[in-house]
């Protein structure tokens, strides 16, 4: 899979292919069932989920129709594809600076499931806290993406022992 993004420079890297096999393979730990044997299981996926918050939509309506072939069968999961996304998962910002990127990811999972962080040095520490500080959210939100959301997940800080 690799040589379709070795043709142009960074394409397998940062820019379009770490994120496309991050995706990826998150998609497949939710379809092998692995949530439904390890319900507690917590995974964190950079970059505003590495796309598949876009796809979760998608990734419901066709596992309810997926045909397998002779022999195959799909594991049978519990619940949908997207159920596992908002239980299962959290996001961070890191090198997505977009607000209608940070505003979509709040819909899709709530502020609950998000989690500050910047791609030092690959991109600019500053617009990462100048789009966070200025996003159209509540200061109550802003701090648990900031602070409390990884303290609770991380264990860290007084959040932690609440």
């Amino acid at each position: 899979m690799l040589q379709p993004f070795t043709k142009y420079p960074g394409l397998a890297a940062a820019t379009y292919g770490f994120n496309v096999e991050t995706c990826l393979h998150a998609i497949r730990l939710i379809l092998s069932g692995v949530f439904d044997d390890f319900p507690s299981l917590k995974i964190v996926l950079g970059h505003m989920g590495e796309g598949l918050l876009f796809w979760i939509d998608r990734i419901d309506n066709r596992t309810a129709f997926i045909q397998t072939g002779p022999g195959e069968k799909l594991r049978d999961l519990k619940k949908r594809p997207s159920d596992y996304v908002r239980e299962n998962f959290y996001v961070t910002s890191s090198g997505m600076n977009y607000k209608p990127q940070l505003m979509f990811a709040r819909e899709m999972i709530g502020a609950d499931r998000i989690m500050f962080a910047t791609d030092y040095p690959m991109e600019d520490v500053g617009h990462a806290v100048e789009m966070l500080d200025t996003a159209p959210i509540s200061d109550e939100e802003r701090l648990k993406i900031y602070q409390t959301n990884a303290e609770q997940v991380f264990g860290l800080g007084e959040t932690a022992s609440r």
